[in-house]
């Protein structure tokens, strides 16, 4: 039964997603917009009936899960015929077959229709998760499909992930602007390799002594066990992207992009930080499981192995960041981005994230386990906080130089104008 929900779901998703990007890429441009839909909507139903006869397999012979098949129950989660259904065709329509002229207020209903059936995913899945607890082995698996000592982990796909989500904002925002889509493609195999590698070294520096220091060299490459420091990631990321920018797609304002690519580094965090929770790092102190019973099962069960006393898990900061970083990407495009429009100047958006996660680390940071603070001490706690500080002073300076600059542009275009008319009247 479970052989049979593997093959069935695996047929089905490879298909799913084939059709969607040949659609995309248009080398099915014969295919009409009803039979893509009909053809969505059927593949999505077969794959949810192959997670169906896996998930009943495992039910019926009380096995523990493993990695891969953790991995299909998320992905086929994610699949549900109805949430499929509008999240793609809504997406389709808006993108490729609606144009946006004349069609404003059917746009916006898609993308409202589109964003709630995106956000019942989350807990169609949590529901899904938390009937096949009992049974899962804890702690969770951290590859999904091990390969020797290394092989495909969580880790990797929710980092690639987050990186995804945040290339399809950034897209949907730049072709607002007139520009058109995928115009960044290139720009996410160029920045987010970068982002990596500057996570890596950033990581390395401030642990040297603790976990690479006397050991094989060869240990600074293992980053599918983990150890990515945000900070660096985003440096060099940011700094990689922008002369990417500046150097391939000199007809993009540099700000501009700036204000739309970089904010939605928070969604990408938001979902990295799963990573974290399924190799079982980056966590708080511990505390009572009671404290914390609103948390799904699976979750409190994951958090419960890295506690010392029975009864107590370890607290989920992954899901506090995630939470806050969601709250804060909202909060600058909307809150600040759109409410304070008029007060605003390019590349404020943009700044506004440094500051943003500056203080969320600042704050978060002493709440972590000591293992997992710089330097491996808790004492050590102040260097992470300065790095934030740092983000956050860094953020700040970045937004008053952009007003001064721009109050001196501006002043500067006035006197012009004045000169332009006296020379005028003095004809």
């Amino acid at each position: 039964m479970k052989i049979a929900g593997i093959i069935v779901l695996l047929i089905g998703l490879a298909s799913f997603i084939g059709l969607i990007v040949m659609k995309w890429k248009g080398k099915l441009d014969k295919l009409s917009l009803k039979y893509m839909v009909i053809s969505v909507a059927a593949l999505a139903i077969v794959t949810s009936i192959g997670a169906f006869l896996f998930s009943y397999g495992i039910s019926l012979g009380g096995d523990k899960i493993s990695g891969l098949g953790l991995a299909e129950m998320i992905i086929t989660t994610l699949l549900i015929p109805i949430d499929v259904y509008f999240v793609f065709t809504a997406l389709w329509i808006r993108k490729k077959e609606l144009p946006l002229e004349g069609n404003e207020k059917m746009h916006k209903l898609l993308k409202i229709c589109g964003i709630v059936a995106a956000i019942l995913l989350i807990p169609l899945v949590s529901f899904y998760l938390e009937s096949l607890t009992p049974y899962m082995t804890f702690p969770l698996p951290k590859r999904i499909i091990p390969i020797g000592d290394g092989g495909l982990t969580f880790y990797a796909v929710f980092i690639i992930c987050g990186a995804v989500v945040a290339y399809f904002i950034s897209d949907d925002k730049i072709a607002k602007e007139g520009y058109p889509h995928g115009i960044f493609e290139d720009l996410l195999y160029t920045a987010f390799p970068a982002g990596i590698i500057g996570a890596r070294i950033w990581y390395v520096i401030a642990e040297w002594n603790t976990k690479f220091a006397g050991r094989d060299f060869v240990e600074v490459f293992k980053i599918w066990d983990g150890g990515l420091a945000i900070h660096g990631g985003v440096i060099l990321g940011a700094l990689v992207g922008m002369l990417y920018l500046r150097k391939k797609h000199k007809e993009l304002p540099i700000l501009k992009c700036v204000d739309i690519i970089v904010p939605t580094i928070l969604i990408a965090q938001a979902i990295g930080r799963w990573g974290n929770f399924m190799n079982a790092e980056v966590y708080g102190r511990e505390v009572a499981m009671s404290d914390w019973s609103f948390l799904p099962t699976w979750i409190l069960k994951q958090q419960a192995t890295m506690a010392k006393e029975p009864g107590n898990i370890v607290i989920p900061l992954f899901l506090i960041e995630g939470i806050i970083n969601i709250a804060a990407y909202f909060l600058i495009v909307y809150g600040v981005g759109k409410g304070l429009k008029k007060y605003i100047v390019p590349g404020d958006i943009g700044g506004l994230y440094f500051v943003a996660y500056g203080i969320i680390r600042f704050f978060l940071e002493p709440l972590r386990n000591e293992a997992f603070i710089m330097g491996g001490h808790e004492q050590e706690v102040f260097t992470s906080q300065a790095m934030s500080a740092g983000f956050l002073i860094f953020g700040v300076l970045a937004i008053v130089v952009l007003h001064v600059l721009d109050y001196k542009n501006k002043k500067k275009a006035k006197e012009v104008v004045e000169v332009a008319s006296e020379n005028n009247e003095t004809k």
